[in-house]
């Protein structure tokens, strides 16, 4: 269902190249791009076995790359989703509409 729903949200948002397994894989650069977790805690958290695999997706450089690819304004409802995830989830508060590319 979850991918269903991604994969509806990401056609009407036209974001072509996500797939839902970069919200595992992002995981690890978020954390450590934001200095909240060191190595081994995000290993632990993840359940990644390996240290190599966990260290392919760690690295800031893809989050900021992919990042930077978004205007300001998306940047924001972004931001904000995150923040108020459960809220939005729960249908208690929408979120702003995102502005799509041209």
């Amino acid at each position: 269902q979850f991918v269903k729903h991604f994969n509806r949200a990401q056609t009407e948002l036209q974001l072509s190249s996500l797939v839902p397994y970069q919200t595992r894989h992002s995981g690890p650069s978020i954390d450590r791009s934001r200095l909240e977790r060191d190595m081994t805690e995000v290993q632990k958290r993840g359940r990644w076995k390996s240290h190599k695999s966990l260290a392919r997706y760690e690295s800031a450089a893809k989050l900021g790359t992919t990042w930077q690819t978004f205007t300001n304004v998306q940047k924001s409802v972004f931001i904000f989703c995150e923040r108020d995830i459960g809220n939005i989830m729960r249908g208690e508060k929408l979120p702003p509409p995102i502005p799509l590319p041209h």
